[in-house]
Formats: structure tokens, sequence, C-alpha cells
């Protein structure tokens, strides 16, 4: 029992100093990069596409549709675009060399613009904003280096506030009823970014992001200017994807 209990106790104490030799060898190599251990911090800002069913719906709805400036007396077709930016913060632990657990927290917003030409009035309106919650794995492709590539997947919540056809409102006073939807649903998506990493801590990161979630809504339709329309075909769902290309700054905490 004796020889026993010694054998343990030896190999428990061989396995604590060689955690801490490991450890002490960590002070030689460069303090930069991402690692066991390593806390990230920082922010991003985005600009990106949005598509999907939402968007498909809001072009259909104008579709062929025409509008008079009476000033002028030009009549243009209507024309829409759209654009999406997102502020976001984030923080990273790195629990495992090359794997760590990221969090999002931020702010979508897609813009609706009516594109009638620069020397006539147009309209901006905001479709669709949000507050998001992501959180989802990161995958490192080095460690220790002052580059890396991370590919993160994401799944989260949203809490979204939704007004379909914001352009058509404002040209046209003809919806039989209009109103804007809050809706909270699960959202679905992924990172992939570069980082580079300074000696004194801060990193610099650019990449691309994607999302997709769904929305409810109450159908509506609109009587004028002729043909009447319905949107999004009656349809009390849609989904809307937003595609991003974005650059963040940040600060390691542990390095």
């Amino acid at each position: 029992m004796f020889k026993k209990s010694l054998i343990l106790y030896f190999i428990i104490f061989l396995n604590t100093n060689l955690h801490a030799i490991s450890r002490l060898d960590d002070i030689d190599k460069d303090p930069i990069g991402a690692y066991q251990g390593q806390i990230l911090l920082g922010a991003f800002f985005s600009i990106g596409i949005p598509f999907g069913s939402a968007i498909d719906s809001e072009k259909e709805f104008i579709d062929k549709t025409t509008y008079t400036f009476e000033e002028q007396q030009i009549t243009k077709t209507v024309v829409i675009n759209h654009l999406n930016y997102s502020v976001y913060i984030f923080g990273e632990y790195i629990f495992y060399d090359h794997i760590g657990l990221r969090l999002n927290i931020g702010h979508n917003n897609v813009l609706q613009r009516t594109n009638f030409g620069k020397n006539y009035k147009n309209y901006s309106n905001s479709l669709y904003n949000d507050i998001s919650i992501l959180v989802g794995p990161s995958f490192h492709l080095t460690v220790r280096k002052k580059w890396d590539v991370v590919l993160i997947p994401q799944i989260g919540y949203s809490f979204a506030s939704y007004a379909p056809a914001p352009s058509a409102n404002d040209l046209f006073d003809s919806f039989d009823q209009k109103t804007t939807f809050t809706d909270s649903s699960i959202v679905w998506g992924s990172q992939i970014e570069g980082v580079y990493y300074f000696s004194n801590g801060f990193f610099l990161t650019t990449g691309l992001a994607f999302t997709y979630q769904s929305l409810s809504l109450k159908p509506f339709s609109r009587t004028q200017p002729p043909p009447s329309k319905e949107f999004n075909d009656n349809s009390s769902e849609v989904n809307l994807s937003l595609f991003k290309i974005y650059v963040s700054v940040g600060y390691a905490i542990y390095h």
C-alpha cells in the first residue's frame, strides 16, 4: 500500500512540475498572438449587402411603379437600393491552443434609398434594425504568431424592428395598413478573418461575415398607384441575409 501511494505521489509531483516548467518555457516565447489563456476584446464596423426574400419583396412591391415630381413635371420610374451597416463589440477567451469562444453583441441597420438621380429628391429610410447577440467557437490557424486566420461559426438571437416598404410609404399614401413590426428570432452565420497582432497587445482585423434569419409580419397591400399589389405575395414570413465586410481593432489582455 505504501509503495502504491509513493508511486501515485511521484506521478502527481512530476505532472505538477512539468506543467510549471512548461509555463516557464512560455515566458521565453513571443508574447503576441493567440494562445491558451488569452483574452481578446475589440469592436468592429462593417458595411454590407442585404439579400433574401425580404429584399426581393421590396423590389417586387415597387417594380414598374412611377413617381411624378410636380415641380419639374417629370415622371420617373421608382428604383430602390439597399445597404447594410453594423457596429459590434466582441470578446473572446481562448481556452485551448487554436480554439476559443467568441461573443458578439451589436447593432445592424438596413437602409433603403430611392435612386431618382442626383437632380431629384431621394428618400432614405430604415428598413430593418436590431440588437443581435451571437456566440460560437473560434478556430485559429496559428498560435503565438504575428498573423492569424480565424473561422467562427455562430448562432444567436436578434431583437429586431422591421418597417417594410418604407420608400413606397413615403411616396404613396395608399396602404390599406402599414406599421413597423417587432420580432425576435434566431440568427445563425459565420465569420472568417485575418488578424495582425502588434507587440504591445493591440491587434487589427479584417474579414467577412454572413448572417441569416427569418422575420414575421402581417400581410398588407397598396391600392395606388395602379395596379394594386400585395407585399410578399401575402405571406407572413420573410428571410433576411446580410453579407458584410468588416474591420476591427482590439486588445489582447493576457499578452
